[in-house]
């Protein structure tokens, strides 16, 4: 069964449903400065998953406080640690794979020439492709972590592709939602005189929220209890 499609405007628009909107963009914005340091990021990620749990849960939700900050900190370290083993296989996955490909040094015949540049030119475009599914299929692993508070969820690879095959229209909302996002994030402190880090936290919050009504939409995971 296919999930539901979800509202691209209402993702982009549902900061700013909060009443104190505003002051949360502050709070979050002052978190996104301190991220030259260890624990601000982890706290953000276990925010983030807060945001996520809240928008799987009620698309009604405000902006989760930051408080108590135990809990924040332990999804944050989860999230982390999901990521950190993804991005580990993968690297290593990517660094066989350049060690298995030999590189020939480029021809000096013209014709030869345009059909090695054109070669390098697919390799770049498929690794740009494989990065592409590789945060797909890693937002999957993550949403369904959190949503069923299991975090070995991540780590179930079979039901990670389902979740993306049932999904598929959906993700392509969501990178519009993404691209949408990121260009406001680059005039937003001069359009709306929102400060840089205020606006990279509402997109953490954009981001989010929209993931949570992507996994809400899947009736597969909303059938479940949490």
């Amino acid at each position: 069964m296919m999930s539901k499609p979800i509202s691209i405007g209402d993702c982009l628009k549902w900061v700013t449903k909060d009443p104190n909107w505003l002051r949360a963009l502050a709070i979050g914005g002052l978190w996104n400065l301190a991220l030259l340091l260890v624990l601000p990021a982890v706290v953000l990620l276990g925010h983030g998953a807060r945001v996520l749990r809240a928008s799987f849960r009620d698309e009604r939700a405000a902006i989760p406080g930051w408080t108590p900050l135990g809990p924040l900190l332990v999804d944050g370290l989860r999230v982390l640690g999901i990521m950190a083993v993804h991005y580990l296989i993968a690297g290593a996955a990517i660094w066989g794979m350049l060690l298995a490909i030999t590189v020939p040094e480029p021809p000096t015949d013209d014709a030869a020439a345009l059909i090695y540049i054109g070669a390098m030119s697919s390799l770049v475009g498929l690794a740009l492709l494989a990065s592409w599914l590789f945060g797909l299929y890693l937002l999957a692993a993550i949403g369904r972590a959190v949503v069923l508070d299991r975090w070995t969820a991540a780590f179930e690879v079979g039901e990670n592709l389902d979740c993306l095959r049932r999904n598929v229209a959906n993700y392509g909302r969501f990178a519009v939602i993404v691209v949408i996002a990121s260009a406001l994030l680059q005039f937003a402190p001069l359009l709306f005189c929102i400060g840089l880090f205020p606006a990279a936290f509402w997109i953490q919050c954009t981001m989010n929220y929209s993931l949570g009504r992507l996994l809400a939409s899947d009736p597969s995971l909303s059938s479940r209890s949490y």
